[in-house]
């Protein structure tokens, strides 16, 4: 189990599950981009400033991380949501191949 998001790290049952995933790790990045408080303890600690420089590094990282985590949760959603809408409406329908066939 994955502490962020309550699910198996690989385990995707669906669209709503995929995009849950996405959201959550872009959160968890966030909230590991955001963290000055830890870069004022270790300097209070007189860390180095090369040390702390990684760590400011890793932090843009986790923001970088954060939004294309998004964009990705964004995508997954937008993209399939009127797939999903749409076979909710004609629960009869055939699959994608019976649909784009011919």
């Amino acid at each position: 189990m994955h502490p962020d998001t309550d699910q198996t790290v690989s385990e995707v049952t669906g669209l709503s599950s995929a995009v849950a995933y996405a959201k959550g790790v872009a959160a968890a990045h966030s909230a590991h981009g955001s963290g000055e408080g830890y870069v004022s303890s270790l300097a209070s600690f007189e860390v180095g400033a090369g040390d702390i420089a990684k760590v400011r590094a890793a932090q843009e990282a986790s923001i970088n991380a954060a939004a294309l985590w998004q964009t990705a949760a964004d995508a997954l959603h937008d993209h399939n949501m009127a797939v999903r809408e749409a076979y909710r409406a004609a629960p009869d329908a055939g699959n994608k191949t019976f649909a784009t066939s011919e």
